[in-house]
């Protein structure tokens, strides 16, 4: 599976949340850890072929796959030769998945989508933080946070407890917006 979706939505807790729930053992990988086919195999080949140290299902995880580029030395395609082998599932997350690179990815892969979320589910959500937390910060304040996040919850999450600290209006966030 291929995930892709904006920053800060969610991509990578609903996929810890998924292996709590189904009690799977959970290897965790951002590309930044690993870059070409040596690197790979090291890691994530060995996990996939040894075991469960606990008797559990597998799962892994390989977060920011953006990361991967074509200088990296076949590292897109030993991830595409693991899908083929592997008896455990695959998770990949990507801000992007349209990059050109990603085209023989793309085809052995079922993408899912996370949407934007909306002003409503990130007001909820700061709400409940600063009811919580016993923080006070005001509902204007609450509401100027929720809609300068854009659909984004880290940096909602992120500017309350900014808030919390000066309690003051928050500067607004700068977003780059493309065609997709």
């Amino acid at each position: 599976v291929l995930i892709h979706g904006l920053t800060g939505i969610g991509k990578t807790a609903t996929i810890y949340a998924l292996a709590k729930d189904l009690d799977y053992e959970l290897l965790e990988i951002n590309s930044s850890d690993f870059r070409n086919k040596e690197q790979i195999d090291a890691i994530v080949k060995n996990f996939l072929q040894q075991k469960s140290l606990f008797q559990k299902e597998k799962l892994v995880l390989i977060d920011e796959v953006d990361g991967i580029n074509a200088s990296d030395r076949g590292g897109l395609q030993e991830l595409i030769k693991l899908f083929e082998d592997s008896e455990y599932p695959i998770i990949l997350i990507a801000n992007n998945p349209w990059d050109s690179k990603f085209k023989t990815l793309r085809q052995k892969c079922k993408l899912i989508e996370f949407k934007k979320l909306s002003s409503e589910l990130i007001i909820n959500v700061i709400n409940n933080i600063n009811k919580k937390e016993k923080l006070n910060i005001s509902k204007e304040l609450l509401n100027d946070i929720s809609k300068n996040s854009k659909g984004d919850l880290r940096s909602a999450i992120l500017d309350l407890e900014l808030a919390k600290i000066n309690n003051k209006d928050i500067d607004l966030r700068e977003k780059k917006e493309n065609i997709f």
